[in-house]
């Protein structure tokens, strides 16, 4: 979330591990020089979010140094490119997700310097996609509530003495000349966005979707846009050429996990 407390935690874990002896590294809007007018439209905020995964793959390069995204992040789809990025590199990677409830982030926002807009702060809070632990890019999470103190030393475990994340099918780039591949991708996830295109004009929220190439069924839990949809799809397209998933029913399931 905004406003969570996340920078807070952000220098408290910079500030162990710098203790520790590790170079440490924070990436956020006053360090990239990104103002928080990039949530104001969706271009602003998809150049934004470009500009702080540039500096993360920048960073990472080392191995030696933590790196720590101080960003709203609250898009599963963006979390899971950035792990991407990191089983590229070779390194570690972890989730800390400030846990607090939208009545303390307004309650915060109120005290900050450069505050959100209200209209903005809860449209980010509105579209949170909660880190899941079930997900191999939300873990290891680590989920703290405002009253909680960080486990600082098993941040250190998994960052510096846990096993690094080892380049992959999902990350080591395939040669993408397979037009074929690249056509399946395009074609099913089309087809996977029409359906819910399709669906969501007879469905209600809490319903059930039926989808294409796959076994797996979507639960509506709020309606999705036509553009959303699109920038999720071009997303997954532009990850999944790097890994390659088999067959049609596999590509669909994948799409949906993002």
């Amino acid at each position: 979330h905004p406003c969570s407390g996340k920078t807070k935690r952000a220098e408290e874990i910079a500030k162990f591990l710098t203790e520790k002896g590790h170079e440490v590294c924070i990436i956020n809007h006053e360090e990239e020089k990104i103002d928080r007018s990039m949530y104001k439209d969706v271009a602003s905020e998809k150049k934004g979010r470009g500009g702080f995964r540039s500096a993360v793959e920048r960073e990472i390069v080392d191995k030696n140094k933590a790196v720590i995204l101080d960003y709203v992040n609250n898009i599963k789809g963006y979390r899971y490119e950035l792990y991407c990025r990191a089983r590229e590199a070779g390194t570690s990677h972890c989730v800390v997700y400030c846990d607090v409830s939208p009545e303390k982030c307004f309650e915060w926002n109120k005290l900050e310097k450069e505050r959100y807009e209200p209209h903005i702060l809860q449209d980010l809070l509105n579209r949170m996609e909660v880190p899941n632990e079930d997900k191999r890019w939300d873990k290891p999470l680590f989920r703290i509530t405002d009253t909680d103190k960080l486990p600082l030393q098993d941040l250190e475990d998994v960052l510096f003495h846990g096993k690094e994340l080892q380049p992959s099918a999902a990350t080591i780039p395939q040669n993408l000349e397979d037009t074929n591949y690249l056509y399946q991708l395009d074609r099913i996830t089309q087809d996977i966005v029409k359906s819910i295109i399709e669906g969501q004009e007879i469905c209600q929220v809490g319903d059930i979707i039926k989808l294409p190439h796959t076994k797996q069924i979507l639960s509506l839990s709020r309606k999705l846009g036509l553009p959303e949809l699109r920038r999720i799809q071009r997303t997954f397209i532009k990850i999944a050429q790097l890994k390659a998933p088999q067959g049609a029913q596999q590509i669909a399931d994948s799409f949906l996990e993002t």
